[in-house]
């Protein structure tokens, strides 16, 4: 099967600005009170990177939806490349903190109990979510398969923007409530995003220069928002998330783009097989620089302090994966 050079390239870039969004979130969360410079550079680079999930999802859709593989073939790819990454990541993220706490400070302090407990719910790191979420994505793509063969492609994507509203009503309820649910339940929301992933590309073009508007536009949205969230409602940052309006626009805006434009083989097509690995190793990587005395800023100016986090991750991660996709028994886990 031929690659598809334009979903190369835009994983690659999903994938990094994901780096981009761990690496600035700390000027906004410690910036609440000051609401200064540095606090304007993270808001205003968290809030153009926010789509780099979404996109992720959206490529599922774009690469799961429409196949025609039995129910049986489709769980045991599934379930080859997803299972052993979640248990192995899983596992060592619960046991991170721990480990690094006993090397560095020499204090053993690990509760094998709270260790279970955070599995079971899907939440053993911040950033594992999107696995646990992707295995209700997976579970459920035969049966909207099956759908997808009978009905026309307007009606699919009626569908899917029914899902995505239904989605940001759904998080707006569940932000309400505290709770996201189970973790067996987490792909609900996002079920408008991975059908439109396999829908949208097949409608008519819309012009580009709308589409950078529109992402531009939900960005800048976002930003200003977001400001004013955190003064008039006690630091709330609703509009980051993934489900928020204006990251819905961005999202399906960029995603669109993509599909319309002509894309060769590039270094970021290259780059795109590392990803999930990356996203897999990256939290790890930026963790243990911000635990190295480098929570308050490797430099004095904020640009460069993020800049020089973000090509830290971003290299010693490629390395780290690079260097276990050589290893024939452990490339499994990434």
């Amino acid at each position: 099967m031929e690659r598809n050079y334009k979903m190369d390239t835009l994983r690659s870039i999903a994938m990094l600005l994901i780096i981009t969004i761990h690496v600035s979130t700390h000027y906004v969360t410690h910036g609440f009170e000051k609401l200064d410079i540095d606090f304007w550079i993270g808001n205003i680079l968290v809030s153009f990177s926010r789509i780099g999930v979404t996109i992720f999802i959206l490529i599922s859709g774009h690469f799961l939806l429409g196949r025609h593989d039995s129910i049986l073939e489709f769980y045991e790819k599934r379930i080859r490349r997803i299972f052993i990454p979640i248990v192995f990541w899983s596992i060592f993220y619960s046991i991170y903190y721990p480990i690094g706490k006993y090397i560095i400070k020499n204090e053993w302090d690990i509760n094998i109990k709270l260790i279970f407990y955070n599995i079971i719910l899907g939440k053993p790191f911040y950033h594992m979510w999107y696995l646990f979420m992707i295995v209700g994505l997976y579970l459920v793509t035969p049966i909207i398969n099956k759908l997808c063969y009978k009905v026309s492609i307007e009606q699919i994507n009626k569908v899917g923007f029914i899902l995505l509203l239904f989605g940001l009503v759904l998080n707006i309820w569940n932000n309400y409530l505290g709770s996201d649910g189970p973790f067996i339940l987490w792909f609900i929301p996002y079920l408008g995003y991975f059908i439109l992933g396999y829908s949208l590309p097949k409608i008519k073009p819309i012009n580009n220069y709308f589409l950078m508007s529109v992402y531009f536009l939900s960005c800048t949205s976002t930003a200003i928002l977001t400001y004013f969230t955190i003064i008039k409602f006690n630091n709330n940052l609703y509009f980051y998330h993934r489900l928020s309006p204006f990251i819905i626009l961005g999202s399906i805006s960029i995603y669109l783009w993509f599909n319309q434009i002509s894309i060769n083989k590039n270094i970021l097509s290259n780059f795109s097989k590392y990803t999930f690995g990356i996203y897999l190793t990256y939290v790890g990587v930026l963790e243990l620089i911000n635990y190295i005395e480098f929570k308050n800023g490797m430099t004095e100016i904020t640009i460069i302090d993020i800049l020089v986090k973000f090509f830290i991750v971003l290299i010693v991660s490629f390395v780290v994966v690079y260097t276990i996709s050589r290893i024939p028994k452990l490339k499994r886990i990434i």
